[in-house]
């Protein structure tokens, strides 16, 4: 006898049941933690699903529309195309050939047709101004395409309208309002509208004190070079805090800085007000005195390795050795991705040589090193292709440094297709040729693809490149002048800078101002022209890179801008010579006249400064070794600057 259709649903429905069942029994009792189902994204009548928490290694999935038989796709991903909207039943079957069980997913979702209004996407945006009280701007969407004309209507709540797409008031009075944009969108000849609104709050405007500044500091706490800086905590969401540490800003209530070498820094606090526009700033000055050690790390004992089972096909077990030290922490690699551990199995599903890692990382020190080693996989069947007369290689050109062919075997098959690995990538061909620009030992391969048998073949090999001279960059000339450039105009505060020049189109070069840690010009080139906009000091960088040899460097001096005379060649330079210098703790000037004496370090902050009488011993024991700029001045303008060493 044969069964009838409904019969058919029927029995299927009840071994569904069971396998659901059976599976959640199954996965209760080996307390699995990995969540199952899938996810999709719509747009118009076309949807993607994508499933997850699926065990490639065990499990495959089949997806169906409703109570169908018939699976629409067998792939964990993948986009199908609806007749027409409506909402439907979608379910993903899940079959465990491992463990044998089935699981069924199910859940609705519905699709819109984009020839309808429905199709037309709204969306109503308000962003506040963070500087002006009350001030917001309005956004409004679709905006007007081709084959779309939109027009807009606004209300505000205030009594003002706008038909603009993206209008803008300010609210005088604190209260809330109801923002609402009427749209009006004609598409494929059909006029849709359709009203959106929104409720916003302005609390901006205040009769009390403006500024309320309950807590004035800043707090600050250090752990050998992990410098903790936070402000103190305001209770407004109008509030803002803009950090300036070492010419860099942050904008958070909490910030953590580390330096790369010993010295002083300055850290300014700015606390502003988005409401009210009022602010208040504070600076004071660091020292850090502590560098990591990052010498400490012994990797005699590292190692990794692997175990391949003899029951099942295709499982490894990975393993890193045991660091008897707290401070290291064990990382591994596979599959492109990093993962925390020191042990992981996985169990493959076809032969072929797949690349594994550890990483060692000391928590304490800050160093870490890498191993990585590859497995090969060769349990499976492989009946199917016949890849006897495959090979890679490659041929390196003695007349072109760096220049290689890469090629594969030909195969005398239509139904095999060849690709090639290189740089992390995969390329479709048999042959290519690469020119490298310095030495190494570079891996590339090649993927046999048989598309009538649906079997593969993966080959790998290396090539180092050594011809390559290693030179070092030498930039033992790299240096800059500067002059004052009056000119016709007379404009004592414009100068002109200029770098080596090297003739060597493989440099390139900037230049970069700063004052008071604040980056105020900078420009690639190696001859630039700059007028500063006030006197004082500032620290002038030249950068030099040279794109071949891959190494780059900078040299820096500090600019004494002095523009209170017509032109800067009528002030006369100082013959005031600081001895000793280097200094150990005392610093003698010879002087004959008082004198205003100023120590920057290198970032042109100021470390000391003092007026001193003719024959003064300056005591600097307080300095830390290393390389300061020393400026007299005496009380017409006249100044000298040179540099000075403390050992």
């Amino acid at each position: 006898m044969q069964a009838n259709k409904s019969d058919v649903h029927v029995l299927r429905f009840f071994q569904k049941i069971a396998l659901v069942l059976f599976a959640f029994f199954t996965i209760a009792y080996s307390n699995a933690q990995v969540k199952t189902g899938f996810g999709h994204q719509s747009k118009c009548l076309q949807t993607s699903f994508s499933s997850y928490g699926i065990d490639s290694a065990c499990e495959t999935v089949a997806w169906f529309i409703g109570n169908s038989n018939t699976p629409i796709s067998k792939q964990p991903y993948f986009s199908y195309t609806f007749t027409k909207a409506g909402t439907y039943t979608i379910c993903m079957s899940v079959y465990n050939f491992c463990k044998r069980y089935d699981t069924m997913y199910c859940k609705s979702i519905t699709v819109s047709d984009c020839n309808n209004c429905d199709s037309i996407e709204t969306k109503l945006k308000i962003n506040k101004d963070t500087t002006v009280c009350g001030k917001y701007y309005f956004d409004a969407y679709p905006k007007t395409s081709n084959t779309t004309k939109v027009t807009y209507a606004w209300t505000f709540g205030e009594g003002s309208k706008s038909d603009n797409d993206d209008p803008n008031i300010t609210y005088s009075k604190n209260g809330t309002y109801q923002t609402c944009v009427t749209i009006t969108a004609v598409k494929n000849g059909k006029t849709c509208v359709k009203t959106l609104c929104e409720t916003l709050k302005v609390d901006c405007h205040s009769t009390q004190n403006k500024c309320n500044w309950k807590e004035k500091n800043m707090y600050i706490n250090n752990q050998c070079n992990s410098w903790v800086f936070y402000a103190p905590y305001y209770d407004d969401s109008c509030m803002n805090y803009t950090w300036t540490i070492n010419g860099k800003t942050y904008n958070d209530r909490y910030v953590t800085v580390s330096f790369e070498k010993k010295d002083s820094f300055e850290v300014c606090l700015k606390l502003k007000s988005s409401c009210t526009g009022c602010d208040t700033s504070l600076c004071t000055v660091i020292f850090n005195n502590c560098l990591p050690n990052t010498k400490k790390c012994e990797w005699s004992n590292v190692g990794i390795g692997h175990s391949v089972s003899k029951d099942i096909c295709g499982k490894v077990i990975f393993e890193a050795n045991a660091m008897r030290d707290s401070c290291i922490q064990t990382e591994y690699y596979f599959d492109g991705k990093w993962y925390s551990g020191r042990i992981f199995d996985h169990r493959f599903t076809q032969n072929g040589t797949y690349k594994y890692g550890f990483r060692y990382k000391n928590t304490c020190t800050g160093c870490d090193t890498t191993l990585y080693k590859w497995v090969e996989i060769g349990c499976f069947e492989t009946k199917k292709c016949d890849w006897k007369n495959i090979g890679i290689g490659h041929s390196i050109s003695k007349d072109i440094c760096g220049k290689v062919i890469f090629e594969a075997n030909y195969i005398n098959d239509s139904c095999v297709i060849t690709e090639y690995y290189f740089d992390g990538k995969w390329y479709s061909g048999r042959i290519f040729d690469h020119r490298f620009t310095q030495n190494g030992t570079y891996k590339y391969g090649f993927r046999y693809k048989n598309t009538c048998t649906g079997c593969d073949t993966t080959l790998y090999k290396w090539v180092e490149i050594g011809c390559f001279e290693s030179k070092k960059c030498d930039w033992s000339r790299f240096n800059f002048e500067y002059r004052g450039y009056a000119g016709n105009d007379q404009n004592c505060l414009k100068y002109i800078f200029s770098a080596t020049n090297f003739e060597d189109s493989c440099i390139t070069q900037k230049m970069k101002i700063v004052r008071e840690n604040t980056v105020i010009y900078q420009e690639t080139g190696r001859v630039h022209d700059y007028t500063f906009e006030k006197n004082g000091y500032y620290n002038v960088c030249f950068w030099a890179n040279n794109e071949c040899l891959k190494c780059d460097t900078w040299v820096c001096k500090t600019v004494y801008v002095n523009c209170e005379n017509a032109d800067i060649s009528e002030l006369k330079t100082l013959q005031i010579q600081p001895s000793p210098n280097p200094i150990q703790e005392e610093l003698s000037l010879h002087n004959v006249s008082p004198l205003k004496v100023e120590i920057r370090n290198t970032l042109g902050q100021i470390v000391w400064q003092k007026n001193v009488e003719p024959e003064a011993k300056i005591n600097l024991s307080h300095l830390t070794p290393q390389t300061y700029i020393l400026t007299v001045s005496d009380s017409q303008g006249n100044y000298t600057t040179t540099k000075l060493i403390k050992n």
